[in-house]
């Protein structure tokens, strides 16, 4: 059985879902949850970890390691900057459980470019963020813990699970939604966050762009450059959905015409008595999530989305 990390990350590139991954590790409550330590220094030159202020890369990590010797921790970073002593940090590599959630670099820049129309190639992060993943993997000999943002809207509950399993956590349903609210630490960077405050769960919202990859030829080139990076990742995905939990699955129950369908948000069973057309809005009765079913014969249905700006952070 693995052993559950002291220290546990997870590295993104920017307008990944990761906050929203963060917004679920702080809700388990079983931990502390430190928000861009690694960014957040590099952008204004100082952090906080556990109320000790830092200056380096070298002191953020000391300090890390101390708090996780109080109780275990995660952290969640982005890759909007170069993080060069973490790299060197064999040991620190090494020594903590370092995991990786993406999205598809075309979606992550359209929503980065939204928020920073200066935004520059680097700044979207893939190649940083394959980058830490090759030292994780030459420091450890193993191939890190990656997951994508996608499998979280389709199947969160899943999705979840399988990370946790692969890290050594045991899973909490309960923690796979939440009250909206901003969190603390979210404040010196909350224009980035404003969206995720406002949701309950891993949620699809359909945000149109004026300016994408397909009409930007910047945000084009952007693309191609970052796109084989994204892809390596992506082909070592180790919490790969299955067919089973990309949908919800129903079954006649014995007896009667009602059906029986297990939630992919939060895995409890809705009993349903009517009929259903394609399109159709159902509730599950113990989350309160909206689903959408898209199939009839065979009864499939998803996390039905929302239309709202972007919550990638």
């Amino acid at each position: 059985m693995t052993q559950v990390p002291r220290i546990l990350a997870l590295w993104s590139a920017p307008r990944s879902r990761s906050t929203a991954f963060l917004r679920m590790m702080a809700e388990r409550g079983d931990r502390t949850v430190l928000h861009e330590p690694f960014s957040q220094l590099l952008d204004f030159g100082t952090t906080e970890v556990a109320g000790r202020e830092v200056h380096s890369e070298s002191a953020l990590i000391a300090a890390i390691r101390e708090e996780s010797e109080k109780g275990a921790v995660f952290f969640k970073d982005t890759t909007d900057f170069w993080y060069g002593e973490l790299l060197a940090d064999t040991a620190f590599l090494r020594d903590a459980t370092h995991t990786f959630i993406l999205r598809h670099p075309a979606e992550a820049i359209a929503s980065h470019f939204a928020l920073n129309p200066n935004l520059q190639r680097d700044e979207i992060g893939f190649a940083r963020l394959a980058e830490i993943y090759d030292a994780v993997h030459t420091a450890t000999g193993t191939d890190p813990v990656v997951i994508d943002s996608a499998d979280l809207v389709t199947a969160p509950a899943a999705t979840v699970r399988a990370y946790c399993d692969a890290v050594g956590l045991p899973f909490v349903p309960e923690a796979v939604s939440w009250d909206p609210r901003m969190l603390p630490d979210w404040q010196r960077t909350s224009r980035w966050h404003e969206h995720t405050g406002r949701t309950t769960g891993f949620t699809d919202l359909a945000t149109r762009y004026e300016h994408t990859v397909d009409n930007h030829p910047l945000l084009a080139e952007y693309l191609r450059f970052h796109l084989p990076y994204y892809q390596r990742l992506y082909e070592r995905r180790t919490t790969q959905k299955s067919e089973a939990t990309e949908t919800m699955t129903a079954e006649t129950m014995t007896g009667s015409n009602s059906l029986k369908i297990d939630c992919p948000a939060c895995e409890g069973v809705i009993k349903h008595e009517d009929d259903l057309v394609v399109n159709e809005i159902i509730e599950c009765g113990e989350c309160r999530s909206e689903l959408e079913v898209v199939s009839v014969e065979p009864l499939l249905v998803a996390l039905a989305p929302e239309v709202e700006e972007d919550w990638g952070e």
